[in-house]
């Protein structure tokens, strides 16, 4: 992604949730790539500025336990975030 704008970071860091990206940037340790969703309220405040919106989606993954698929819940949450994404 970042090639399409020709960024070359000196350093990378990677935090183990969006969420903790997204509170580093709050506290402008540098920037980053997240998603629509995890940064909406923040740009909609004012604290975050959209600095680029990449045109294609970035190849995403719904993961989970080869055997979790038999449970009914998991079954219906994979069919809601198929149907979601569809629209994103």
């Amino acid at each position: 992604c970042l090639q399409e704008i020709k960024c070359k970071p000196q350093t990378v860091v990677e935090f183990g949730s969006e969420e903790a990206i997204k509170r580093a940037v709050l506290e402008q340790v540098g920037l980053a790539l997240l998603s629509d969703i995890i940064i909406q309220k923040e740009v909609t405040k004012g604290s975050l500025q959209v600095l680029y919106r990449f045109p294609k989606k970035l190849p995403t993954y719904l993961i989970f336990p080869q055997n979790a698929k038999t449970f009914s819940n998991v079954s219906t949450f994979i069919d809601l975030v198929k149907d979601t994404w569809k629209t994103i």
